[in-house]
């Protein structure tokens, strides 16, 4: 649910971006721009919103779990349970910021492709 909820968000995201852009992508079809080239700056928008949205997520988890460690070791630091308590590993947090990242490129794409598709002509239009 929650990736399906971060791809949804991410495509709002960059189509509210293609919309406010359209005059712009237009002038780039008509001097001969590819297609790859019209998409590639929105899928890295889509890769960096979700690069934002990974290190907020795990910024606000770092803080928490400071939170939660200082009350522990204050409300029971007679079973010493504070010591067995660790953030995570650097490994996993790569491999959420490269979850987040692709997530959010995924996303774009995803976008960026029904929309771009939608525009050739012979297709239907939204």
């Amino acid at each position: 649910v929650l990736i399906l909820g971060s791809l949804l968000v991410v495509s709002n995201s960059i189509r509210a971006s293609i919309d406010r852009r359209r005059e712009e992508i237009e002038i780039l079809k008509l001097v001969g721009a590819t297609t790859a080239m019209i998409r590639r700056p929105f899928v890295l928008e889509g890769a960096f919103l979700g690069a934002l949205a990974t290190f907020a997520a795990v910024g606000l988890s770092y803080l928490f779990y400071l939170w939660e460690l200082q009350v522990v070791s204050e409300n029971l630091a007679f079973t010493n349970v504070a010591s067995q308590f660790q953030f995570l590993a650097p490994v996993t947090l790569a491999s959420v910021a490269a979850g987040g990242i692709l997530l959010g490129a995924l996303g774009s794409y995803v976008c960026v492709f029904k929309i771009s598709s939608a525009s050739q002509p012979g297709s239907a239009t939204r």
